[in-house]
């Protein structure tokens, strides 16, 4: 098993505005106004807490250094998010730490009787705030794979093993 990364004694202290999917008009997934239910954040070494006053509340996510990916779990209402009709997803972040930070964004969803995720990263300097866009990669079918055997790729940028289903996003995770 590889070493777990080196978090230095510090804690990272991100907050996020918002999470939106990039729709024809930008859809609201969750935001963070009085009133979200912290109970919906699952979180792993984490500490979680609303942040700010209306309307510019924000999540604040403090992360410790004892777990390997310190950070949370968001899971939508109804079961899952249908993201078929996106190109990305949108991420408000601010890093208030004094450190860069490397922030990673994952969307799960099942197929073909198993879990699949895509995944993405990006840095935020200290102080700064980004909006982080994630990529909505799509699985190929496994109806395709066969016939679209010995491809140097896919068509529309599917993939064949780290693809999601767009139409069933069940959990989102962000992590340091």
């Amino acid at each position: 098993m590889p070493p777990l990364p080196k978090h230095s004694a510090r804690t990272a202290l991100v907050l996020i505005w918002a999470l939106a999917a990039h729709l024809a008009a930008a859809e609201t997934l969750l935001d963070f106004e009085p009133g979200f239910d912290l109970k919906r954040v699952e979180t792993r070494d984490a500490e979680v807490a609303l942040h700010g006053s209306p309307p510019a509340t924000s999540l604040e996510v403090k992360t410790g250094t004892t777990e390997r990916w310190p950070g949370i779990t968001l899971k939508p209402a109804g079961g899952v998010w249908d993201l078929s009709g996106a190109a990305r997803l949108a991420l408000e972040v601010e890093n208030v730490g004094e450190k860069p930070l490397t922030i990673h964004c994952r969307m799960d969803s099942p197929a073909d009787g198993n879990r699949v995720y895509y995944q993405e990263s990006t840095q935020v300097g200290p102080g700064e705030r980004a909006t982080f866009r994630v990529n909505i990669r799509r699985r190929l079918p496994s109806a395709f794979r066969e016939k679209l055997f010995a491809m140097r790729g896919y068509p529309g940028g599917l993939l064949a093993e780290q693809g999601i289903d767009p139409a069933k996003v069940d959990a989102i995770l962000i992590f340091v």
